[in-house]
């Protein structure tokens, strides 16, 4: 079993055991998580009616995350506009919640005057915050591969 399938076993315990088939260098699991795993949307409106351009505008950008992060299994996005705010005039919102395989679920809201500045602000976040989980992995990756490799710093 190469590596990346043995990381990807460990932090995705729903995936059973004949998931992982090694053909060449390339595992058959790798190939699935990649290819055909698809990311669940689910956008909801508060305090306003739904249109396509901003349903449109919402999954644009949550499935531009996914260069980012890939196997993110859902996106809980809810945007609208806050009836009772210290703040005049329209204040919008947009919150995002990811869900990643083997993580806690990431959430972020954002408030601003134009909806799309709070979509684009909660994808901004979400970006770093994703990166952050990102580095962590990998961090966990090395140091697996140094145990395994026999490295020691000392």
């Amino acid at each position: 079993m190469n590596v990346l399938a043995l990381n990807w076993k460990k932090r995705c315990p729903f995936f059973e055991k004949s998931a992982i088939l090694e053909v060449g260098n390339t595992s058959i699991f790798h190939y699935l998580i990649s290819n055909f795993l698809f990311m669940n949307i689910n956008i909801n409106f508060t305090g306003m009616e739904s249109t396509e351009a901003i349903k449109e505008y919402v999954t644009e950008k949550v499935e531009s995350l996914t260069t980012f992060f890939e196997g993110i299994e859902s996106a809980d996005i809810d945007v609208g506009m806050k009836s009772h705010h210290h703040l005049k005039g329209n204040v919008h919102y947009a919150e995002f919640k990811l869900q990643i395989p083997g993580r806690p679920s990431l959430y972020v809201v954002k408030e601003s005057d134009d909806l799309y500045k709070a979509i684009d602000k909660v994808r901004d976040h979400m970006k770093v915050e994703l990166e952050k989980v990102k580095g962590k992995m990998n961090q966990i990756d090395r140091e697996e591969l140094r145990d395994i490799k026999g490295y020691d710093p000392s």
